[in-house]
């Protein structure tokens, strides 16, 4: 079993809009460890991509520290952030259930977390209908998942992982 207040390094994957970047904070602030959103690092303004060399070697210092949470699905740092991290947390939610929670939080005009104002700003041209599922835009992630089955906690639901932040509370706090 995994000690989740011992873990110091975590990589939180998934689903596109299953609450990567949110969960990030709340383990962050839970666990006191800085959070680095790898979409605030890989895009700049009007959703034009950072330099891939800039990019991989910033992913590269967070990742050779001793403390940290990332989130997001960038495939070219996925394997050295499994191979570093404590844990690795996969939230595998349906497509329709993403699609469906990010639709209603742009309804709501809700911040998103993790994402800069620049990009969070940006014209909304998500085409729902092309939205990939997750095994089929990702079978590298999912190939690595397996390998690194020890150090994944999945989560294939909202409920069981309020769940798991309830339980993160309580031990933190003993």
């Amino acid at each position: 079993m995994i000690d989740i207040p011992k873990c110091k390094r975590i990589s939180i994957i998934g689903v596109p809009a299953s609450g990567k970047s949110t969960l990030a904070q709340k383990l962050g602030q839970k666990l006191n460890l800085p959070v680095y959103h790898l979409d605030c690092l890989a895009m700049l303004p009007n959703w034009v991509e950072t330099d891939k060399a800039v990019f991989l070697k910033q992913v590269k210092a967070i990742t050779e520290s001793d403390t940290w949470i990332t989130d997001g699905n960038w495939t070219a740092t996925i394997e050295d952030r499994f191979k570093r991290s404590d844990v690795i947390i996969f939230l595998n939610y349906s497509r329709e259930f993403c699609i469906e929670s990010y639709k209603n939080s742009r309804k709501n005009n809700q911040k998103r977390v993790g994402v800069p104002d620049y990009l969070d700003e940006a014209e909304d041209k998500i085409d729902y209908d092309s939205w990939p599922e997750f095994h089929n835009k990702y079978p590298r992630i999912v190939s690595l998942v397996e390998e690194y089955k020890d150090k994944v906690i999945e989560f294939d639901s909202r409920e069981k992982l309020d769940e798991f932040l309830v339980c993160v509370s309580k031990e933190t706090l003993s």
